[in-house]
C-alpha cells in the first residue's frame, strides 16, 4: 500500500485544480457567458410556442367550420 506522501505533486495539482474551480464557481464569468445563449433559446422557444398555438387555433376553427353548398339556394 503506497504511503500518503508518495504522490506529492499529484496532490498539489489536485488541490490547485479544486481551488481554481472554487474561484470560478463564485465568479460570474461563466454565468454571464452562459446567460446570453440561454436567453436567446428561451426567446426562440417562446416565439415557437406562440406560432404553434396560433396554428392550432386556426386548424381548430377550420375543422369546426361546415360549408353547405346547395344548388339553387334551396335544400334538395
Amino acid at each position: 500500500m503506497p504511503s500518503t506522501n508518495s504522490y506529492p505533486y499529484a496532490r498539489a495539482a489536485l488541490s490547485l485544480l479544486l481551488l481554481i474551480l472554487l474561484v470560478l464557481n463564485f465568479s460570474k464569468t461563466i454565468d454571464s457567458q452562459a446567460k446570453q445563449p440561454l436567453d436567446a433559446s428561451f426567446s426562440r422557444a417562446l416565439i415557437t410556442f406562440g406560432v404553434v398555438r396560433s396554428i392550432n387555433a386556426v386548424i381548430s376553427v377550420v375543422q369546426g367550420t361546415e360549408i353547405a353548398i346547395e344548388p339553387g339556394g334551396g335544400s334538395v
